[in-house]
């Protein structure tokens, strides 16, 4: 006979089932109760009906691991005669893995794959798919939209095992997610369909091993890198675009993604133990500072370091904190050209082409003062300043160069686009005060980061 002081609370209709705080999915979270008052445990704590699709669960031994100071009566029950005589602790079950076939499977549709094709608008042909193999990024054609289909962002743990694959849909001109019903056809039964709901994400982790008992338990996205660069520092964001973007702004470091708020239950000892002795710097989204401030004392446990980036708390406008952002988006909105944002009189600051010498360019070194070495003689320079949308303006920096502003102060669009295929990255840095004065402000160098 087994006895919990914490079970999940028995169905008693709709009014027993309650928001998801991961998938913010109404009537669908089951909450741990007391069974010694009736109580919730807490609200976050419990488990999450959309297995697939959402996957959230915090046990109560996680949840007292995180807040020791709650667990008022854990002395007594455990020292009580009913828990040391009719106590049994479950049995730990092994972990299932998906086999590396399916990720294989998924690597031979690159070309159709939306994510990888707005890779290609940032950095080029070649830098994506470098970061495309960087993070072994796979295909699904659960989704499709714009001619292409959806990416799967698959986790690979420290030790090589594929922990879940977690499908998503992407508009390959903007790189956002597709969350709008209808933006997508889904496949069902042999044919896509119109998607009805939202696209959101679907694990598949346990339809693939035809298993909807399977232990799958998930890991860090990008995790399966840390044995590669035992001495890098590590910087830790909560979307999987965001971490794969930004290794291609500074390949330097190891970024790893939670995969959302709570996503991988990245505060859970199993989970943050791949950290264990690094130095890591988190980037929450521009709503989750705080909230990440506190989790980051928990990695504290094991890690030779951690620190809380807060410049975007402290700099973003309003307008960027109601919509969430986080890092990638302000190097994205300095590298993409689309045609909406382009302002209309003329290419502020359109790039010659004998100025720019993309096969024979490198990355300069953002760490030397000023961000920028050896760049002036491939700088563009400008007869005049042609007209600029309403509240846009220039400002100078301090080696002479005009930085052209939005009306938000933040660094606009670079209005250049690389032709043949060639290294965007490299062209974008070389020639772009705007990149080196965002890397210099997000402190990307890293150095400067750690005493």
């Amino acid at each position: 006979m087994r006895i919990y002081r914490y079970i999940l609370e028995p169905y008693r209709g709709r009014r027993s089932r309650h928001t998801c705080p991961a998938c913010h999915k109404p009537h669908e979270f089951t909450r741990y109760v007391d069974t010694e008052t009736g109580h919730p445990l807490a609200p976050e704590a419990g488990k999450c009906n959309r297995e697939n699709k959402c996957g959230y669960h915090l046990p109560p031994v996680e949840y007292f691991r995180n807040h020791p100071e709650t667990n008022q009566d854990k002395t007594d029950w455990r020292s009580s005669e009913a828990y040391k005589t009719q106590y049994t602790p479950p049995a730990e079950r092994p972990i299932d893995y998906i086999p590396k076939e399916y990720l294989e499977r998924s690597r031979q549709s690159l070309g159709k794959n939306n994510f990888i094709r707005f890779l290609k608008k940032l950095f080029g042909e070649a830098k994506a798919i470098q970061l495309a193999e960087l993070y072994q990024l796979g295909t699904s054609k659960h989704w499709r939209n714009a001619g292409g289909l959806a990416v799967v962002f698959w986790q690979i743990d420290r030790h090589g095992n594929i922990r879940q694959a977690k499908v998503m849909a992407y508009n390959p001109d903007t790189g956002r997610r597709l969350k709008a019903p209808g933006s997508a056809e889904v496949w069902r039964n042999g044919k896509y369909r119109p998607e009805t709901g939202k696209p959101g994400a679907y694990f598949a982790g346990k339809a693939l091993l035809k298993n909807r008992d399977a232990n799958l338990q998930q890991c860090l996205f990008g995790e399966h890198l840390l044995p590669l660069y035992p001495d890098a520092p590590v910087a830790l964001v909560e979307s999987e675009k965001t971490a794969v973007i930004m290794a291609g702004i500074q390949p330097s470091v190891i970024w790893l993604a939670t995969g959302g708020s709570h996503g991988a239950r990245w505060t859970a000892s199993e989970v943050y133990q791949a950290l264990e002795g690094r130095r890591v710097i988190l980037f929450p989204d521009l709503d989750k500072t705080d909230e990440w401030a506190e989790k980051g004392k928990i990695l504290g446990a094991v890690c030779h370091q951690v620190t809380v980036s807060r410049l975007l708390e402290k700099k973003a406008p309003a307008v960027d904190r109601r919509e969430g952002y986080d890092i990638a988006d302000y190097f994205i909105k300095n590298l993409l050209c689309t045609e909406a944002n382009k302002p209309k009189e003329a290419s502020p600051m359109d790039v010659p082409a004998q100025a720019v010498k993309a096969e024979n360019t490198s990355l300069p070194s953002t760490c030397e003062k000023g961000g920028q070495k050896n760049a002036e003689a491939d700088a563009p320079t400008y007869s005049e300043d042609p007209v600029l949308p309403p509240g846009w303006r220039y400002e100078a920096l301090s080696n002479g160069e005009k930085v052209m502003v939005d009306a938000d102060g933040l660094p606009a669009v670079w209005n250049y686009r690389p032709q043949n295929d060639r290294e965007a990255l490299a062209v974008f840095v070389a020639t772009n005060p705007n990149v080196i004065r965002l890397i210099e402000a997000f402190d990307l160098c890293f150095e400067e980061f750690f005493v």
